[in-house]
């Protein structure tokens, strides 16, 4: 820190300093000789007045501790026309007993009330938001590189491509062997007398989107579909949709179109039954 106060009548002013007086007195008196207001130090050095006055009050519990501490006793003493050197090793000498008693490892010491503290503050907050944000990126990414692993294995289960692709959804729908594995009974014709209660999925994402769908507590399929893939199920309980992507994700209930379920990106989960299914398709 530089400092742009005049000390070129230094030597005559610093030899009147009582050298009896402690280090933070030693300080003041030689600014008051030398006719200095700490704001004009302030201005010249940089340093802030509470730092200033922590100096000459020898309250080192107000000091950032290290190299820092020790570059504002320099500019301080160079501002005031003492030896900066020599005003380092004053203040080391004086408040050796606090900066022997610290540790290496964290260099902060206490004695009476003044606490002595060399640990770089800004690095140790760094290095804290740090391992705050690598815990963060582990915690997402750890699961979903554990998705990744699933759905490229092929271990799920075995899906029945609806023969009805090219026909528009306003024709029946006929039976599949995943509603089967869901538990659900499906005649030839799913829409006749006796099943007109059942629940009519057809799963049909518009982009690529992570799917899990569960039929009346069992799981029918979960995995990565793309846009083209197809899934009809149905259910005569409750459906229950888990959507990666609200944005991407496209279906129909019971032969109406769905409704959308949220927005691109956001992850949604929905249950599906008899008393809320008009809440979820388009009238």
């Amino acid at each position: 820190v530089h400092s742009n106060i005049d000390s070129s009548d230094s030597g005559s002013d610093a030899s009147n300093v009582d050298t009896e007086l402690d280090f933070g007195a030693r300080l003041r008196e030689a600014r008051e000789l030398k006719g200095i207001t700490l704001n004009e130090i302030a201005s010249a050095t940089k340093i802030s007045i509470g730092v200033l006055e922590a100096l000459e009050q020898n309250d080192i519990s107000r000091l950032p501790g290290g190299i820092f501490s020790r570059a504002f006793i320099r500019s301080y003493a160079n501002a005031v026309g003492l030896d900066p050197e020599k005003a380092v090793r004053e203040f080391l000498d004086e408040f050796s007993f606090e900066i022997n008693k610290s540790s290496t490892s964290t260099r902060s010491t206490t004695s009476g009330h003044l606490t002595l503290t060399f640990e770089k503050e800004e690095d140790f907050e760094s290095q804290r938001l740090m391992t705050r944000t690598l815990i963060r990126l582990l915690a997402v990414s750890v699961p979903l590189a554990g998705l990744i692993i699933y759905c490229g294995s092929g271990r799920q289960l075995d899906t029945v491509q609806n023969p009805l692709n090219s026909q528009p959804l306003s024709e029946p729908t006929p039976s599949i062997s995943m509603s089967e594995m869901a538990g659900v009974s499906v005649n030839s014709n799913p829409l006749e007398d006796d099943e007109t209660d059942l629940l009519l999925i057809d799963v049909h994402p518009a982009a690529t989107c992570w799917v899990s769908l569960t039929v009346d507590g069992n799981l029918a399929f979960s995995r990565l579909m793309q846009p083209g893939d197809r899934e009809v199920l149905q259910a005569r309980e409750e459906i229950v949709l888990n959507v990666g992507d609200a944005g991407a994700f496209a279906f129909s209930l019971n032969q109406q179109l769905g409704k959308p379920l949220g927005s691109s990106g956001q992850v949604i989960t929905v249950r599906i039954n008899q008393d809320n299914v008009e809440d979820f398709v388009v009238q």
